[in-house]
């Protein structure tokens, strides 16, 4: 990793600072050591970054609002905000030694003793209390820290390897999960996609490296169906057919996947939701969608650098809703996005997202369903922005001044990590990639 040129943001003001000859601050009132510790975390992040840590030093970790995914050490945590670490108070922390402060609530009012105590919609007496659940198998999502049923929002929360139906936060069956790969008992996708589809339809497929690229015929997800297919979590699988890889009319998820075949994903009624994939085809568009959703998410979308100038990397063609997060499109001609008006849904957004186009464009389409938030848009600019964008590889290169593609704008759901898995921090870049730890 390089560290990037300080943007000029910065240089401006750190020629500002040297002309003023007093400088206060305060402490930022939105983070959570400075507010209420880890319930500020639960308001951003509703669990999935529960515990409220610092930058400081010696701690140093940049996280957005301070909010991390694993328990820091005791002079670094800060259960109870305040400014205070839980060395100094952590008497909002359950069982705390230090409850000197807590009021004199007399004996506890015990909800339950057995499980005949409860009600059907919580049956569980679990610690006196009635709960919703135990474990995963009794939710359609998952079962959280406070044993209640909620959503789920990731694939890898699912038991037994199922991915999630991202669009319902519902998981798949975890009976129905199949495994591709020489070890396994799908050599190719096509098998598994075929025994998926006599089983039912719907289900999950955990794709694992071979050291060479899946070839083979291109996939099609049709009405009714629900499937996963995604890399196991440290991996990225290579697909390349000799075709278009995926024509959707039912619903698709893809992660940890890249796509190096003739073509990407057509979308015709449909719905493909991508999270952490890269997409290089060699003669079509990289995503095309007729009528339908996408919905992009820390991933990579190259076009192609000899074909007819109607394959962009995304060609929106007819009625369909889109949703870039975090993602990176790279056009070496022609727009990276391209639509006509009347073609996008409502609810169409870009948001922190970087489309790069080297001699148009990078964003073809004036409709007023799309809303473009902080994102970056450059058209003209050579492949010296990227470290080998001909070759599908959108990482940020070491060389340009990054400091236009800084955003300060953090929203509950924005990605917590890049394509890379690599932090991200309310301070962040636009596109796939954060090239140095923030």
């Amino acid at each position: 990793m390089h560290p990037p040129t300080p943007p000029i943001a910065l240089t401006t003001a750190l020629l500002l600072l040297t002309a003023c000859p007093v400088v206060t601050s305060r402490p930022n009132p939105d983070h959570c050591w400075n507010a209420a510790g880890d319930a500020t975390c639960e308001v951003h992040f509703a669990g999935a970054a529960p515990y409220c840590t610092t930058d400081l030093d010696p701690c140093g970790a940049a996280v957005p609002f301070g909010c991390a995914t694993a328990q820091p050490s005791p002079e670094c945590y800060s259960p109870c905000g305040g400014g205070l670490s839980a060395i100094e108070d952590s008497t909002c922390i359950a069982g705390s030694e230090d409850e000197s402060v807590l009021p004199d609530l007399g004996p506890p009012d015990l909800e339950c003793s057995a499980d005949s105590d409860c009600e059907p919609s919580a049956p569980h007496c679990l610690a006196n209390t009635c709960v919703e659940c135990l474990d995963a198998s009794e939710c359609v999502g998952i079962c959280d820290a406070q044993s209640e049923c909620i959503a789920c929002t990731r694939h890898d929360q699912c038991p037994n390897e199922a991915g999630c139906d991202l669009t319902l936060g519902r998981c798949l069956d975890p009976a129905r999960v199949l495994h591709v790969g020489p070890e396994y008992e799908h050599p190719d996708l096509q098998s598994a996609t075929l025994a998926l589809a006599l089983a039912g339809g719907s289900g999950t497929i955990v794709v694992h490296p071979k050291g060479q690229a899946y070839a083979g015929l291109g996939i099609t997800i049709s009405e009714g169906q629900v499937v996963v297919i995604r890399a196991p979590v440290d991996d990225v699988v290579v697909l390349a057919p000799s075709e278009q890889a995926f024509f959707v009319t039912g619903r698709l998820f893809l992660e940890h996947l890249r796509l190096e075949g003739v073509g990407g994903i057509t979308i015709d009624g449909g719905l493909v939701h991508a999270r952490s994939i890269v997409v290089v085809p060699s003669q079509l568009h990289a995503v095309e969608c007729l009528s339908g959703e996408l919905q992009l998410e820390n991933s990579m979308l190259v076009g192609v650098v000899e074909a007819s100038d109607l394959a962009v990397p995304i060609d929106i063609a007819g009625d369909c809703r889109v949703a870039l997060l975090g993602t990176s499109v790279f056009s070496s001609h022609g727009p990276a996005l391209r639509c006509k008006p009347g073609d996008l849904r409502a609810h169409s957004r870009i948001r922190k997202s970087l489309l790069v186009s080297a001699d148009d464009l990078g964003i073809a389409c004036v409709d007023e369903d799309l809303v473009v938030t902080p994102h970056a848009e450059y058209p003209g600019v050579d492949s010296g922005w990227f470290v080998a964008p001909f070759a599908g590889d959108l990482h940020l290169a070491a060389g340009p001044d990054l400091g236009p593609l800084f955003v300060n704008d953090w929203l509950p759901g924005d990605p917590l990590v890049d394509l890379d898995a690599q932090p991200r921090s309310p301070q962040d870049l636009v596109g796939a990639d954060v090239p140095y730890p923030p």
